[in-house]
């Protein structure tokens, strides 16, 4: 019991820490994908989710959100690992503006630098595929 409590505990904490910051205009996440339509953005943030073993808690027209767990064993402890994913694009002309966040929650996991950078990471993968289709 002492260990869920220290866990949440440093849930907790870890959700309050500051978040990483990004150059781009939020500070967050975020691609500007070119001549493509809200549908084509949705079906390859999609494609992205069920790749990366997400599964699709909600859509809209112009969002998703998604999640995933998995499990670390110490061969003592187990700490349950879940992520929520969360896209979210609006219109801008002809170009799509795409946002995304990731959220872990574990101990010293949530926010960090790394963690929006590996996310930027896969924005610029997705809007890669709608870019060019057939690779470059």
């Amino acid at each position: 019991m002492k260990y869920l409590v220290l866990a949440l505990f440093l849930v907790i904490v870890g959700c309050a820490a500051s978040k990483g910051h990004l150059n781009t205009p939020s500070g967050g996440p975020e691609v500007i994908i070119r001549n493509v339509t809200e549908a084509q953005v949705k079906d390859a943030c999609l494609t992205w989710c069920s790749k990366h073993g997400f599964r699709i808690d909600d859509q809209t027209n112009n969002s998703i959100t998604a999640n995933t767990s998995h499990y670390l064993d110490d061969g003592q402890h187990v700490l349950t690992i879940y992520q929520i994913i969360d896209l979210t694009f609006n219109k801008e002309n002809s170009d799509i503006h795409l946002f995304g966040e990731l959220h872990k929650f574990a101990p010293d996991t949530v926010g960090t630098q790394e963690q929006r950078e590996w996310m930027m990471g896969e924005l610029r993968k997705i809007d890669e595929t709608l870019t060019y289709p057939n690779g470059r």
